[in-house]
């Protein structure tokens, strides 16, 4: 596994000495000064993973998924989830923390920690068949190769934003 803690550390050292346009691409959310153990919401399932993000970065746009600031993060399963078909939706099961350019909901599975991709006009979620902690380091390195079905224009930019922070 590759160490993402460390890359996301260096963006967000970086990104201040970046062009106006890639600032403007992908922009940033600093962390406000906090306690990693105490800060997480106490009425989230608890994400390992999501603690150590949001202790750099209070989300931001990362390729093509734009992560939620800590303080918007929350269970939607009470929400506008409860009636989604193609989803076991209880309490304390679901944390969405970001989306997808698309307008896709991006959402944790606590009792699985899988990450999926949600759109309520979908019958079935798109599960990403990955792990909190794969996603977070698939978001930091991403893939140089692409496939037709892939959105290969913010792929290649965020490459590109991440060679210009000397990151690649």
């Amino acid at each position: 596994m590759r160490d993402w803690k460390t890359k996301l550390e260096k963006w967000v050292s970086a990104w201040d000495q970046l062009s106006e346009l890639t600032k403007d691409c992908f922009p940033i959310r600093r962390p406000v000064a906090r306690d990693d153990e105490n800060n997480w919401p106490s009425d989230l399932p608890r994400c390992p993973t999501l603690v150590d993000f949001y202790s750099r970065c209070d989300g931001g746009r990362f390729g093509s998924y734009t992560l939620l600031p800590l303080a918007e993060v929350d269970d939607p399963s009470t929400g506008w989830l409860a009636d989604s078909p193609g989803l076991e939706v209880k309490a304390g099961r679901w944390i969405q923390f970001g989306d997808h350019e698309f307008g896709h909901a991006l959402l944790w599975d606590a009792d699985a920690d899988e990450v999926v991709l949600y759109s309520p006009d979908d019958e079935e979620p798109s599960r990403l068949k990955r792990t909190m902690s794969q996603f977070i380091e698939r978001l930091l390195y991403p893939s140089k190769k692409t496939t037709e079905d892939e959105d290969d224009e913010s792929n290649e930019m965020w490459i590109e934003a991440l060679e210009e922070a000397g990151l690649v």
